[in-house]
């Protein structure tokens, strides 16, 4: 009920007909989007705001599995209505509906949720269940001083470690050193320490 209700903030998806029904008991799949969105008020893509992380979740309840697929936020992809562009771009072109439409064209999968995340709702997610456990596999650290090109900062150490809030989210955003190939088996491994 806490992550429920820390995910609940934000206004409602309009994504009709684009979903496919969830049969009780069955396979289902999750789109799950964490947008980029930071300014207040307007919807995330009405502000310009990206998809940093698109990943696919299929729960499986016969299989007692989860899958995860990550799609790169960099992949050259048709976005119906405007053409090629980055996977990203859809989201500030027509938000969740137009990147749910494109990532069923392209992978021809049908999607029976789709969550959509920005920064804030990460944060109290995370805080929500208690902060996550993560085995970190270096130091993560940037703190901008000195440098002409800001990145997030960040200042997580190696180790075996709980994880709240921010330092979650600039975990699992962290790029700066590593490909977005890198970063989403990182984001992959995180959501695995989630949901033990």
């Amino acid at each position: 009920d806490q992550v429920v209700n820390a995910f609940q903030e934000g206004t409602g998806l309009d994504l009709s007909g684009e979903l496919a029904e969830a049969d009780v008991g069955k396979p289902q799949t999750i789109m799950l989007v964490g947008s980029d969105q930071r300014a207040k008020g307007a919807r995330d893509f009405e502000s310009g705001a990206r998809s940093d992380t698109l990943i696919l979740v299929r729960l499986d309840p016969a299989k007692k599995r989860t899958a995860l697929l990550s799609l790169p936020r960099d992949l050259k992809v048709e976005i119906p209505g405007h053409g090629t562009d980055k996977l990203n771009a859809a989201y500030s072109l027509g938000g969740p509906k137009l990147t749910l439409k494109t990532v069923k064209e392209l992978t021809g999968l049908t999607v029976n949720h789709v969550i959509n995340v920005d920064f804030k709702g990460f944060r109290a997610g995370v805080d929500a269940i208690g902060c996550v456990f993560v085995d970190i596999d270096r130091t993560y650290f940037n703190n901008n001083i000195g440098v002409a090109e800001a990145y997030a900062t960040i200042n997580v150490k190696q180790g075996y470690q709980k994880l709240c809030g921010q330092d979650a989210l600039d975990y699992v955003r962290y790029r700066h050193e590593d490909t977005d190939i890198v970063r989403a088996a990182r984001q992959q491994d995180f959501l695995r320490q989630a949901k033990d």
